[in-house]
């Protein structure tokens, strides 16, 4: 279980090496899942928007309660899926990166 970013689908630049980081991770863990394929062993990358914990607390909301978050990655576990966006910011961010990654790296940056 890889509790990851959904900034690490595109960078956020006031988190850029946040950002970055967690993009590093997501690589790693899809390498792997592919060697751990056979094994029997499930790789999971969860990639929540902003938790509602201290280091986020300047942000405003919507953020993730950290019980929804549980509750998503316990959902997850038992459903078989293996990338999960909890939350509103990741649900929006993954939709807009799925339509125009570039438009979302040029909105992130402004």
């Amino acid at each position: 279980m890889n509790v990851l970013s959904v900034f690490a689908l595109a960078n956020f630049p006031p988190h850029g090496t946040y950002s970055a980081s967690k993009a590093a991770a997501h690589s790693a863990a899809q390498c792997l899942r592919a060697e751990m394929r056979g094994s029997g062993v499930r790789v999971v990358n969860v990639f929540p928007g902003p938790i509602d914990d201290e280091w986020n607390q300047l942000l405003l909301p919507p953020k993730l309660a950290p019980a929804a978050l549980a509750r998503a990655i316990v959902e997850a576990l038992q459903s078989g899926v293996e990338d999960l966006y909890p939350g509103e910011v990741a649900q929006d961010w993954l939709a807009r990166w799925r339509d125009n990654p570039k438009a979302l790296e040029r909105e992130a940056a402004e």
